[in-house]
């Protein structure tokens, strides 16, 4: 019965992501500036998430503003990764899986208060990016390879 259920969903589903856009040197460089800003946002956005979530037992309103701040680190994240010139699914994926990696990165950081947490964080997520901007072609077909694989899985 499952395997039927995701034939039908996924019956007539592109296996690609889609490619690239063209754009500029310095659009590119553009977008990695962004990149830059946008994960110094969302490491700083995370820290504050994260500390609202110790208040959220006491004050209803704190998951509403955890989700805000998830939002708008997605949102950040995802319109810096499309200014590299990745179509709008691959950047809304790279986006999703940045925000996540950060979010456990940050949550790891914050029981080790001996560690300089949002430096090491800051670190860390430009080390995680640096394909995203040095070798966009590679990473895009990786991600094609990947849907392309999972949808001929599932069918």
């Amino acid at each position: 019965m499952p395997e039927r259920v995701a034939r039908s969903i996924f019956r007539g589903v592109s296996a690609s992501l889609g490619l690239l856009r063209g754009v500029s040197a310095s659009e590119r460089w553009l977008g990695a500036a962004l990149l830059a800003a946008a994960l110094a946002l969302t490491v700083f956005l995370q820290r504050i998430q994260l500390e609202l979530r110790r208040e959220e037992a006491a004050k209803w309103w704190v998951s509403n503003g955890r989700d805000l701040v998830n939002v708008l680190s997605l949102a950040a994240l995802y319109g810096s990764v499309w200014m590299l010139g990745f179509s709008g699914p691959c950047a809304l994926l790279l986006a999703a899986t940045l925000l996540l990696l950060l979010n456990l990165l940050e949550a790891f950081l914050l029981q080790r208060p001996s560690l300089p947490a949002q430096a090491l964080s800051l670190g860390l997520a430009l080390a995680l990016c640096a394909p995203l901007v040095a070798m966009p072609e590679r990473v895009s077909w990786a991600l094609n390879e990947i849907a392309s694989q999972l949808i001929r899985a599932s069918g």
